[in-house]
């Protein structure tokens, strides 16, 4: 084989490894791109959920604490809204049997 046909042989192989790279550069991009899109998905419904939960937890402890100490005041209110929903699940265990307002929210 001849030094010209080594040439062209070495520049078409090189030219092919560098366009071989660029598309699975391509294609790793476009596969982690999908594999975010779906992550995020997720994630999105994920949070969605625990909004929801969260939402129907406060809603249901707020009935259940006016219809056992009557209409609530703001800083008990304002409580409600920041309130995780562990803490809103223990303070639901605690309505059912605490005698007044402030007993659902000391601490144990």
């Amino acid at each position: 084989m001849g030094a010209f046909t080594q040439r062209w042989l070495e520049q078409g192989r090189q030219e092919g490894i560098r366009q071989g790279v660029q598309q699975g550069i391509l294609q790793g991009r476009e596969s982690g791109r999908e594999e975010g899109i779906q992550l995020g998905e997720e994630r999105g419904r994920q949070e969605g959920i625990q909004l929801g939960a969260e939402r129907t937890q406060r809603r249901i402890l707020a009935k259940l604490l006016v219809s056992r100490f009557g209409p609530l005041d703001t800083v008990t209110e304002q409580r409600l809204q920041q309130a995780s929903l562990e803490q809103m699940d223990r303070w639901t265990d605690q309505a059912l049997t605490a005698q007044r307002l402030d007993e659902v929210f000391r601490l144990q």
